[in-house]
């Protein structure tokens, strides 16, 4: 049902944001515990797909709170930072894809 959906995803939103590292990246680790990303392509990717699947979980006022915001700032920084060399193609896609889900749900 919906509500067990919803209770499903909002458990695994609760396991990132307890994960999430202090600079705002998502655990490497992803819903097990939290560990720092090793490098700038698996803060992408990790932190990519955490917050591309957020962007249909979370209403658009979700996905405004401050520690989804700082996530995005620190994946941005990284993505500026670093040539697209270092980043794989999928997690690199599902940054970038995330952002633009972001904006179409925002308007930012």
């Amino acid at each position: 049902t919906w509500k067990d959906a919803r209770k499903y995803l909002d458990k695994y939103v609760a396991l990132s944001r307890e994960f999430q590292q202090a600079d705002g990246a998502f655990s490497a680790a992803v819903f097990y515990k939290a560990a720092r990303p090793r490098s700038p392509r698996q803060l992408i990717s990790t932190t990519g797909h955490a917050l591309e699947w957020m962007s249909l979980a979370l209403s658009p006022e979700e996905l405004q709170q401050a520690w989804v915001l700082k996530a995005i700032e620190r994946m941005v920084a990284d993505m500026e930072k670093f040539p697209t060399e270092v980043f794989s193609d999928g997690g690199l896609y599902h940054a970038a894809h995330a952002l633009r889900r972001f904006r179409e749900a925002t308007g930012k």
